[in-house]
């Protein structure tokens, strides 16, 4: 999710509360100084329709000025990143 924002600290702490509050893995967040505002980065793991909700939830707070998502797959991501899951067949009798 890229977040333009004319506030830093106080709405990139509101920003970081909805993800948990949707218990969403935030895997990094960046930000940078831009002229009338910062720019957030944020890199996190979820399904398409949570990421909808979650940049609806965003783009409703006060000091966003423009949000927006960028899809990556799991693919596109360092195998160090990745999380991987195992299988486990039971055998009920």
């Amino acid at each position: 999710m890229v977040i333009h924002s004319a506030e830093h600290v106080s709405l990139l702490t509101k920003v970081l509360m909805m993800f948990s509050r949707r218990q969403v893995e935030v895997v990094s967040v960046q930000s940078q100084d831009q002229p009338g505002g910062y720019l957030y980065r944020i890199v996190f793991r979820a399904g398409r329709e949570e990421a909808g909700k979650l940049l609806q939830q965003v783009k409703r707070a006060v000091d966003i000025l423009e949000a927006h998502l960028a899809y990556h797959s799991m693919a596109e991501m360092p195998l160090k990143s990745q999380r991987t899951s195992r299988i486990v067949h039971v055998n009920v009798a």
